[in-house]
C-alpha cells in the first residue's frame, strides 16, 4: 500500500466516522474504500497532490521556526554575555582591559541586533 494510499483509507475512515455527527449521510456505494473506484482513486489522487504539495511546506515552516528559535537562544545568549562585559567593565581593572569589555559588549550587542533581525 502507498502513502497516499494510506492517508486516502485514513481520511475515508475519519469521513464516514464523523459524518453522521454533522447530519450527513454518505451514499451507501462508497462507504466502503475501494481503489477500483472513482471515488477511491479521486482519494488517493487527492493524498497524494496533499503529500506533494501541503506537507513539504508544512516541514519547510517547521523547519524555519525552529530556526528562528534557535536564533533567538544564540541572540539571548550574546546579550547576555554582553551584559557580563559591561559588568565587568564597571568592575574596573587596567584600562586595556575595560576598554576590552566595552568594546566585547559592544560587539556582542551588535551581533545580538544582527540575529534578531536575521541578517547572517
Amino acid at each position: 500500500m502507498t502513502a497516499p494510499e494510506e492517508l486516502a483509507r485514513a481520511f475515508h475512515a475519519a469521513y464516514e466516522e464523523l459524518a453522521p455527527q454533522f447530519g450527513y449521510t454518505t451514499k451507501p456505494e462508497t462507504r466502503e474504500f475501494s481503489t477500483d473506484s472513482p471515488n477511491g482513486r479521486l482519494m488517493i489522487a487527492v493524498a497524494d497532490r496533499i503529500m506533494s504539495d501541503l506537507i513539504p511546506a508544512m516541514l519547510a515552516a517547521a523547519e524555519a521556526r525552529g530556526a528562528a528559535r534557535e536564533r533567538e537562544a544564540i541572540a539571548v545568549w550574546c546579550a547576555d554575555e554582553a551584559d557580563r562585559c559591561d559588568d565587568a567593565a564597571k568592575w574596573g581593572g587596567a584600562r586595556a582591559y575595560v576598554a576590552n569589555c566595552k568594546a566585547a559588549a559592544y560587539a556582542l550587542r551588535n551581533a545580538c541586533n544582527v540575529i534578531r533581525k536575521g541578517i547572517a
